[in-house]
């Protein structure tokens, strides 16, 4: 599997044949195959955090990163049926890793439970391509409100150039600054939520042990 460094302390690591042999043809059995991955280049051990971009539908490459993960972040954008597809995500992810009648519940919680790590959580939807517009503003009030959710404060606005086009900022250059700007408050909300759920986790622990004293 390659490692491409794009700059310090940020490394990409693109799917390969290897990965994509592993997950075709029959499903069954596959849900630990990008855990497998992880163990096998030691990716654990080399990073303090790896954010897998998956497909927006629930294959089993979706499925086989969610297995991997403790958190997963809900990217929307904004608009009348985000309601529905936060929904529908929601309660795959509830049946599959939640629900003791999933065919991988077992093995999913036996895996969690030997390797000291709680099943997935959720750290809210993310707005994209947003657009300072009223009716933009009203749809993600109506949002907030109906979906069962916490959401991240900062937004990804809409760019033209970035979903149209192949386009690299430079380093220095301000084309793409509110871009840049947002991706490093949303990466600031991450640390902080993931350190958050730590700490009430930790805290949990010790009161279960407090209790079975």
């Amino acid at each position: 599997m390659s490692v491409y460094s794009i700059k310090e302390n940020l490394d990409l690591i693109p799917g390969d044949l290897d990965l994509f042999e592993s997950l075709y043809g029959d499903t069954s059995g596959k849900h630990n195959v990008l855990e497998d991955h992880f163990e096998t280049y030691n990716f654990r051990e080399k990073y303090h955090y790896i954010i897998i971009d998956c497909p927006p539908n629930w294959t089993i490459l979706t499925q086989a990163s969610l297995f991997a993960s403790d958190y997963y972040i809900i990217p929307s954008k904004v608009d009348l049926f985000s309601s529905i597809g936060i929904g529908l995500l929601e309660n795959l992810v509830q049946s599959t890793f939640y629900d003791s009648k999933s065919g991988i519940y077992k093995f999913y919680t036996m895996y969690r439970r030997d390797v000291g790590r709680v099943p997935i959580k959720s750290l809210g939807v993310l707005f994209t391509l947003t657009h300072e517009m009223p009716i933009a503003s009203k749809l993600k009030e109506r949002l907030q409100k109906t979906i069962p959710q916490s959401f991240f404060e900062t937004e990804v606005p809409y760019q033209s150039s970035v979903p149209l086009k192949f386009s690299l900022y430079e380093e220095g250059g301000t084309k793409h600054e509110a871009l840049k700007n947002s991706i490093s408050k949303v990466v600031h909300e991450i640390i902080q939520k993931v350190s958050m759920s730590e700490e009430s986790e930790e805290a949990r622990k010790a009161e279960k042990v407090y209790e079975n004293k």
